[in-house]
């Protein structure tokens, strides 16, 4: 229309006027035409760019108008798009309860049950309840009424929200549920009745299917099938709800105690068997096997869709499928963002089994930081967050981390661990002491798993004194067999090998298995000072050993195999080769059968690769490491000792660095020293990243660790002293370029 216009004017300029009438100027006037159009012949180019000119700016604004609307369009279709999504997001708030006090659980249990009603209703979907009752915690105690509730749908990105109520006259309940906007304004209310507790189901059906009639919800297809998602047991149902607040709260054996009660009064209960599994995966300390997943599994039907998608990464994650559940968890969180457990599994299964495949520690802590942000009361978020601040030397965030987790549980599962870890990383020996006796009187797997986490404090003399508690005579002989291992691991991390093995005799008399297993594990540790001789009369010692078990017996192979290769005994290595592959072709008719087996070939991958690296074959090795299959055996829990993961994590950081692919390895070295099975790697692993650092001329990254090294082998054996006085030398050269 512009372009029309001024077309329209231009035309018009240049329409000629009518003629003068003819008179006796007209010879004065045929001259002065005669001049003009000499002047006009002149003026032409000029007029010519003007007219160029002209039709550039008319082009341009035109141009620049088509943008403006397009870009203008093309953001009110982002924002309807961002509006429309969470139009169909429900925050359910806590209903006001009047009746009896006995029915206060009414306030948090009705709002679980309808959300998970209405979740995946059609296109609706509703607000993790975890998240939302954080952002009700933070809130105090400020009433709940609309203006509430559009602060919270506004924090959580809910375009809708209700508020409810029950009322209690006897015996008979009359709930009422109100569905608001975001901003507040009322789209309707309905109610539902019932004849006392024992209907609750029905009450809360009855609402979720009055509630979806409303708009701007949508009838949806399967509402029939929704109210099969739990249980028809009344006393099922309030035990599972006492296990939900037991597991939000960080109490995981009384949380798992509640489920067990809910699935003994209904054998069917998939949702408790599933919340079971979970609050016993978050008590570190319980060491007995359960099928409680497998048991959800059975009645996965019953399950809600973002529940049987949760189950099914949870499995996976069981079964050590990492991608899968990685994978499951991802498309939970494609749908519901907000969902807090999905951003902790997901950043255990990235901690868990990405970091050994030199996945970056950032990946990890983006989920936990993800989960802390919509659950700042989150445990497992925090917990795990302090973990990944150890891995990176961060031990003063990490202790604030503990308070925090103390300030939030003074009296939870992890109480007692996180007051002896916030006491060593303080340096507090006061609280320690206090610490120290709180432990004494626990149980010796707790206590093993205290030590554990007095490891992420960095202060690594306060987690040997805390592993002396599990050395005490009244201790089993596993506990003190993981004693003395834990204080050896120690000495070996300070490059005080001697000690090392004089510890280790503590655990030849109780678990004579065990002891070989570590003591050949510490001479093949990285910067061992195990000379040939050494390792010649290492492999005889293993020729004698005759384990008990299979996974015994399948390590002393394996690291009968390493020796060989580090011997460069060729005909020993092809020895050792053949047996674990015949191991591993043997028929398994049984799960644990199959796993000992893939184990078993995957050793013979390992000694294969250690022998390409030890001729010079570096690529040859990376190749025969990347034919691995992990996830077809792996069971940390049963072979962490084994340090199978860590030897060959370590040999892969060797080979990139020797193929130049340096910041890979770097991923891989940043983890050790804090994960399984991985003694005599934490001190090294600072030299190696040391080295890498300096050869690229980071001369502050270099330092630091160079630092950290020299500090962590200030009282080594005399025989690897050479390398502490070369990493002295490197600090002193670094200095001088500075």
């Amino acid at each position: 229309a512009l372009v029309q216009t001024i077309r329209r004017r231009h035309a018009a300029s240049r329409t000629p006027k009518a003629a003068d009438p003819v008179d006796d100027r007209a010879p004065r006037l045929a001259a002065e035409v005669s001049t003009s159009s000499s002047r006009r012949s002149d003026e032409r180019p000029h007029v010519h760019r003007a007219r160029s000119r002209r039709r550039t700016w008319i082009i341009t604004t035109v141009l620049l108008v088509v943008v403006a609307a397009t870009y203008a369009i093309g953001r009110r279709s982002a924002a309807d798009a961002h509006e429309a999504e969470s139009s169909r997001r429900i925050a359910v708030l806590p209903f006001a309860i009047e009746g009896p006090t006995d029915l206060a659980w009414l306030r948090e249990g009705i709002p679980d049950l309808l959300g998970t009603r209405l979740d995946g209703a059609g296109d609706v979907r509703t607000v993790d309840a975890d998240a939302l009752l954080a952002a009700i915690a933070r809130a105090r105690d400020r009433k709940i009424d609309p203006a509430f509730g559009r602060e919270v749908a506004e924090e959580l990105n809910a375009g809708l929200f209700i508020l409810g109520g029950v009322i209690e006259a006897g015996g008979q309940l009359r709930a009422r549920a109100t569905l608001f906007t975001a901003r507040g304004a009322a789209l309707g209310t309905v109610e539902a009745h019932a004849n006392g507790e024992r209907q609750l189901f029905s009450l809360v059906d009855e609402l979720a299917q009055r509630l979806v009639m409303l708009p701007p919800l949508r009838p949806p297809e399967r509402l029939a099938r929704l109210g099969a998602v739990t249980t028809e047991s009344f006393p099922a149902l309030k035990a599972y709800l006492s296990g939900e607040r037991l597991l939000r709260a960080g109490i995981f054996d009384s949380a798992e105690a509640a489920y067990g009660h809910a699935t003994a009064l209904d054998s069917t209960f998939a949702l408790a068997w599933y919340r079971m599994a979970v609050a016993r995966w978050r008590n570190a300390t319980s060491g007995e096997d359960s099928d409680a997943h497998q048991r959800a599994l059975a009645h996965a039907s019953r399950l809600a869709p973002r529940d049987r998608l949760l189950l099914a990464a949870f499995d996976a994650v069981h079964r050590h499928q990492d991608v899968e559940a990685e994978r499951l968890y991802r498309e939970v969180l494609s749908s519901h963002p907000d969902d807090v457990e999905a951003w902790v599994f997901l950043g255990e299964v990235i901690s868990f089994y990405g970091l050994w495949r030199g996945r970056a520690i950032a990946e990890a802590r983006h989920a936990f930081e993800r989960a802390l942000a919509l659950d700042s009361t989150n445990i497992a978020a925090l917990d795990n967050l302090g973990w990944i601040a150890a891995m990176e030397e961060r031990f003063e965030e990490g202790a604030a981390l503990t308070e925090r987790m103390l300030t939030l549980q003074p009296d939870g599962h992890h109480a007692a661990a996180s007051r002896m870890r916030l006491a060593l990383a303080r340096r507090d020996e006061r609280a320690e002491r206090a610490a120290t006796a709180e432990l004494g009187a626990k149980h010796w797997n707790y206590v093993n798993w205290a030590q554990r986490d007095a490891h992420f404090s960095g202060n690594l003399e306060g987690r040997m004194r805390v592993a002396r508690l599990l050395t005490e005579p009244f201790r089993s002989d596993r506990s003190q067999r993981l004693g003395h291992t834990v204080i050896s691991r120690y000495l070996v991390d300070h490059g005080r090998w001697t000690e090392a093995f004089q510890e280790l005799e503590g655990v030849r008399s109780v678990m004579p298995d065990a002891w070989y297993q570590t003591l050949v594990r510490f001479h093949l540790a990285p910067l061992s000072p195990s000379t040939e001789t050494t390792l010649e009369s290492v492999a005889r010692m293993l020729e004698s050993w005759a384990p008990a078990s299979g996974q015994h017996r399948l390590a002393r192979t394996y690291y009968l195999g390493i020796i060989k290769a580090r011997l460069r005994d060729s005909s020993g290595v092809a020895s050792i080769v053949a047996e674990l592959g015949a191991r591993a072709a043997v028929p398994a008719t049984s799960g644990a059968q199959r796993r000992e087996a893939a184990l078993a070939g995957d050793l013979a991958l390992g000694v294969r690769a250690w022998d390409a690296w030890m001729r010079g074959r570096s690529r040859e090795a990376m190749e025969l490491l990347d034919q691995l299959r992990p996830e077809r055996w792996w069971q940390r829990a049963r072979l962490g000792g084994f340090g199978v993961d860590a030897m060959q994590v370590w040999l892969r950081a060797e080979l990139l660095m020797a193929v130049g692919r340096d910041d890979e390895a770097l991923r891989l070295l940043a983890p050790l020293g804090f994960m399984w099975g991985d003694a005599g790697m934490l001190a090294a692993k600072h030299l190696r990243m040391a080295e890498i650092h300096d050869r690229r001329g980071r001369r502050a990254e270099a330092v630091t660790h160079y630092q950290r090294f020299v500090e962590m082998w200030s009282g080594c054996d005399p025989g690897v002293r050479g390398l502490v006085e070369n990493a002295k030398g490197r600090l002193v050269t670094l200095a001088v370029r500075s």
